[in-house]
């Protein structure tokens, strides 16, 4: 199935992943977001996968690996981050084939966790990306705290009133 150059934009369905009959699918130089599904290690005949020039970000999922027929995979260009699997047969691909993505690391490219290699710049953004998310967490709860105190202090004082109109007796003490 061929549906390169630029006509398909948004996500790769999962379905994708169940056409396990398909030999041949070319993606490639598409406006293509989202992760690669990790239902593409459902399509057990395929041969040829082109991913290549999209905006895909997140992993290579591990279930690719498990594809043995794949002759050849091309990832490059795309916004791609983390370890490539070792397993299968994707390491048996040239790193041209997963270049220009700045988050990608292992063989065939850099290894993880070298100092001065792509993996720091997605270990950066992966603890960034945590710290917003605590950031976002401590921002909940904080204005549900306020928002707690001033429902609080609100009843607390509506509760006096009423209760002050109730008490009245019109004696003095």
């Amino acid at each position: 199935m061929d549906m390169q150059e630029g006509v398909l934009l948004g996500n790769i369905p999962d379905k994708f992943g169940s056409m396990n009959h398909l030999q041949f699918l070319n993606l490639g130089h598409n406006k293509i977001t989202g992760n690669i599904p990790n239902t593409f290690g459902g399509l057990k005949e395929i041969g040829v996968l082109d991913l290549s020039h999209n905006n895909l970000q997140g992993f290579i999922p591990a279930s690719l690996g498990t594809v043995s027929f794949l002759s050849d995979l091309d990832v490059s260009n795309n916004n791609l981050s983390g370890p490539i699997p070792s397993g299968g047969q994707l390491t048996t691909f040239p790193a041209s084939r997963y270049e220009n993505n700045s988050g990608l690391c292992g063989f065939p490219l850099s290894p993880c966790g070298f100092a001065g290699s792509s993996p720091n710049s997605y270990l950066r953004r992966e603890k960034q990306s945590l710290i917003e998310e605590m950031g976002f967490g401590v921002q909940f709860f904080l204005t549900f705290s306020v928002a707690f105190f001033i429902s609080f202090l609100v009843a607390f004082f509506i509760n006096i009133k009423m209760g002050n109109g109730k008490g009245k007796t019109g004696r003095a003490p």
